[in-house]
């Protein structure tokens, strides 16, 4: 299977379901309301974006933050934010880069737990780009029921704030 096709498969079985929860992450954390259109043009455009970005001559892992940081562009170039959400969206860029690598690390751990080291290492390492994507796709799940958690714990912050917000002010207005 030449290099291409083989690039074309682990995008298509994790790079595309992990860019749009990346996508998805930063409008989570930084509390932007969340276009349709908006959204899918800027997955589609990070899709794209992460996949050339493999292509460069660079180490592993370096090339995750050099798509996050065209992330943190392109998302406030689509979206128009403020300087306050400008912020926001690099400081969600760096949780979404400390939740990947706990999804990763989690991954490694439930394959050592369930084949052990030397076969969880094959997995990995596999020449097969669907064994190799289909190995990493417990670290996409792992990042999505993080997020998952980390939206509902942000809703219910943001939602306690409202309500203390709220009586505050009352007290003032009498």
């Amino acid at each position: 299977m030449t290099i291409f096709l083989q690039s074309l498969i682990e995008l298509l079985i994790k790079g595309v379901p992990e860019s749009f929860l990346f996508v998805l992450a930063v409008y989570i954390l930084t509390r932007i309301k969340i276009g349709l259109k908006k959204y899918i043009l800027l997955s589609l455009i990070f899709t794209l974006v992460t996949y050339l970005t493999r292509w460069l001559p660079i180490n592993l892992g370096t090339h995750t933050m050099l798509s996050l940081l065209i992330l943190i562009l392109l998302f406030i170039t689509v979206n128009k934010v403020n300087l306050q959400n400008i912020i926001k969206s690099i400081i969600s860029v760096i949780i979404i880069a400390i939740i990947i690598l706990i999804s990763e690390v989690l991954n490694l751990f439930l394959f050592n737990a369930i084949f052990g080291q030397a076969e969880a290492e094959q997995l990995f390492n596999s020449s097969s780009a669907i064994i190799k994507s289909i190995s990493m796709l417990p670290s996409t799940i792992f990042f999505a029921f993080i997020l998952l958690i980390l939206h509902f714990i942000l809703k219910i912050y943001d939602k306690n704030k409202k309500v203390k917000d709220g009586k505050v002010s009352e007290k003032i207005g009498e």
